[in-house]
């Protein structure tokens, strides 16, 4: 394939992946902080046993853990806000995993492209400079 057509096709994978992925990384960085926030709270307590680390470590409702008892205790809001951010990230059923399967699979074509276009540059034959007068 030439470069150009892998630069173009690179172009507009990227462009269409662009809004996507901008929402998977911040909502996935907003639950991750929240998750580090809700530990630094806990900081002082004692280790719980295994079972009511893994009840503490997922919100409820989500994951395989048992009950989901969540002892921080957040607002209905801050709960309503993280629900939402939760199904954005991790939600959707068969079409969120679908749509996450697929967005992983256009990350790889845009390395697999990257790579080819940096090797197609790479056998270029080098231009002599010129010298400058």
């Amino acid at each position: 394939m030439k470069e150009a057509n892998l630069r173009k096709w690179h172009r507009q994978i990227g462009i269409g992946l662009a809004f996507f992925l901008v929402v998977q990384v911040a909502t996935g960085l907003v639950l991750t902080i929240g998750d580090l926030q809700r530990l630094h709270s806990h900081a002082g307590e004692p280790l719980p046993s295994r079972q009511h680390a893994q009840d503490w470590a997922l919100p409820s409702g989500h994951g395989e853990a048992g009950s989901g008892t969540d002892h921080s205790e957040p607002s209905s809001q801050a709960s309503s806000i993280s629900g939402l951010l939760m199904t954005i990230h991790h939600g959707g059923g068969v079409m969120g995993t679908a749509y996450r399967l697929v967005l992983g699979l256009a990350i790889l074509v845009q390395i697999v492209l990257g790579v080819l276009i940096f090797a197609k540059m790479r056998a270029r034959p080098n231009k002599p400079r010129r010298k400058k007068r």
